[in-house]
């Protein structure tokens, strides 16, 4: 298991709820914000070559105004190493992906009920 895996887990990211997914301009960095009771971070994937995102097409994907008729709560993920890239993969039905970068930090936010330090950084 990759430290990433286990640094993720040991921040309680199972069954989190995404919040955001965030890609800039040219495709080169993606954010993915987790926010809910327990945890808030952010996964900062920097430098990609691949991004790959799919939202199942039997399920629906109606916005209106701030409410959704769908979440994606962070069920599987998992991290590789392979020719000096990271390939992370996730489960986070309706929704599954693939992003390979060259570096991935992860942000924490500390909460109430948490003894993370605001910003603090985990790099890989």
């Amino acid at each position: 298991m990759h430290n990433l895996v286990k640094t993720l887990i040991n921040l309680d990211v199972i069954h989190a709820l995404i919040c955001s997914i965030k890609i800039d301009d040219w495709f080169q960095n993606v954010v993915i914000t987790i926010n809910d009771d327990t945890t808030k971070l952010q996964c900062i994937f920097e430098q990609c070559f691949e991004i790959d995102l799919k939202h199942q097409r039997n399920y629906g994907k109606n916005v209106n105004g701030d409410k959704k008729d769908f979440v994606y709560t962070m069920y599987d993920f998992d991290v590789i190493e392979e020719d000096g890239l990271y390939i992370f993969t996730l489960c986070a039905w309706p929704l599954d992906g693939r992003i390979v970068c060259k570096n991935i930090r992860i942000v924490t936010f500390g909460t109430e009920d948490s003894s993370d330090t605001d910003g603090s950084i985990v790099t890989q």
